[in-house]
């Protein structure tokens, strides 16, 4: 396998979360009165944030668009990164070993607080990255 197709099996691992993630603001569900009161709840309870006056629905909110922001800027990066020569590649193998470290950290939280779908690709693509880094470095200079 080379690394081009490891680079992208990770990049489309990526942009899967990315789909599951972002339905839920097209279609969001719930789960019953119970979860809308807790949501109620976390929209009701604000307070003074370094000047702001926030809730916890808008950490709440912000850190999923975070995450949907950040899912989609990696998966293009390494698109891009798929696209390099194998000679190039081999030169950027610090920023692939940084991309395979987070991304692991990244497929550790998901199988912790969060459940398979998300957990699965995740492990898929640092486990991809890894390898492109390594088939990386077996190349020529």
């Amino acid at each position: 396998m080379s690394p081009k197709i490891c680079l992208r099996i990770a990049s489309l691992s990526l942009f899967f979360i990315l789909l599951g993630h972002s339905t839920t603001f097209i279609q969001p569900v719930t789960h019953g009165e119970p979860e809308i009161q807790v949501f109620q709840a976390m929209k009701n309870f604000t307070f003074d944030m370094m000047g702001s006056m926030r809730s916890h629905h808008d950490f709440y909110i912000g850190y999923s668009v975070m995450m949907t922001i950040h899912l989609a800027m990696i998966g293009i990066i390494l698109w891009i990164l798929s696209n390099r020569t194998p000679q190039n590649l081999r030169e950027l193998n610090g920023i692939m070993i940084a991309l395979t470290v987070g991304t692991a950290l990244y497929a550790g939280i998901c199988w912790t607080n969060f459940f398979i779908a998300p957990a699965a690709p995740a492990t898929l693509a640092a486990i991809s990255i890894a390898l492109a880094a390594a088939l990386s470095r077996k190349v020529e200079a």
